[in-house]
């Protein structure tokens, strides 16, 4: 094995220093993670469904589009993503090339300090329900 790699594997990357110096709080990483999650199960799904054809950004973007929440149906299973960031739903139209119902938590931070109760949210997420003045979905 090279002792370079290994050397240079073992010290601390700049992200990871501590805050303010270097990692990201702003969400950054929990988008990238529900965003690798998408074209993960994206793939899995043209596999389940379809496994000669090929791998490629079209056939996965079509497949994006069968993240959904299925119709009530017996014989259908709900697809939709609980990612970090909340409930990625595409709402099974082949256009759409943004969730529905993305959440949105409205914080609210005083003297430099965040308050982690959340005053505010609109969107679908497990656990949490809309607030009634968020407009319709």
């Amino acid at each position: 094995m090279n002792t370079r790699i290994t050397s240079a594997a073992s010290r601390p990357i700049p992200s990871d220093a501590p805050p303010p110096q270097g990692r990201s709080l702003d969400g950054h990483a929990a988008l990238s993670f529900d965003a690798a999650e998408v074209m993960i199960t994206a793939t899995a799904y043209l596999r389940e469904t379809a496994a000669t054809i090929p791998v490629t950004p079209g056939s996965i973007w079509r497949e994006i589009t069968a993240i959904h929440t299925s119709q009530p149906d017996a014989q259908q299973t709900n697809k939709y993503i609980e990612g970090v960031t909340g409930t990625i739903d595409y709402g099974g139209d082949i256009g759409r090339n943004v969730p529905e119902n993305k959440p949105v938590a409205v914080m609210r931070v005083e003297g430099g300090e965040v308050d982690h109760h959340i005053p505010a949210f609109c969107g679908t997420a497990s656990g949490r329900q809309q607030d009634p003045w968020c407009p319709a979905g």
